[in-house]
């Protein structure tokens, strides 16, 4: 596991170094409310080439963005109750897309998916400082 201190204005650098760190196509981010996860997935997104704004799909639990033929799929599962509502949106065709998933609050499919996959955990440090662990 890697752990770096990083500030809200290099957000950036730390992209660029998760890139750098990436084997796998579905990632996990961890984190409490305000933790900045929406906003490392915006800036990773922006490292790939979307041009689509990227939001936080708190309310419609996905989006999807394109880049280079090839697509990302962004979930917030915040609002999800039990495992049973990823099944109904078909969480498994995504995750064996091939396509990057970037996944919000995804305690509820962490342990159930067999595909290789990292894990983001960001803690708050400070108004402006967090603390990211990489697995």
């Amino acid at each position: 596991m890697n752990k770096i201190t990083y500030g809200i204005n290099n957000i950036e650098k730390i992209t660029k170094w998760i890139l750098s760190k990436m084997k796998y196509k579905i990632l996990f981010f961890n984190g409490p409310i305000g933790a900045g996860k929406t906003t490392l997935i915006k800036n990773l997104c922006s490292q790939f080439g979307v041009k689509e704004v990227v939001s936080s799909p708190t309310f419609s639990i996905l989006n999807q963005y394109n880049y280079n033929d090839e697509k990302i799929f962004h979930f917030d599962f915040y609002r999800i109750n039990n495992f049973t509502e990823l099944l109904d949106i078909g969480i498994y065709d995504y995750i064996d897309s091939q396509s990057l998933c970037f996944i919000e609050w995804g305690d509820l499919i962490m342990n159930r998916i067999k595909t290789s996959n990292h894990i983001i955990d960001i803690n708050i440090i400070s108004d402006t400082k967090r603390e990211i662990s990489f697995k």
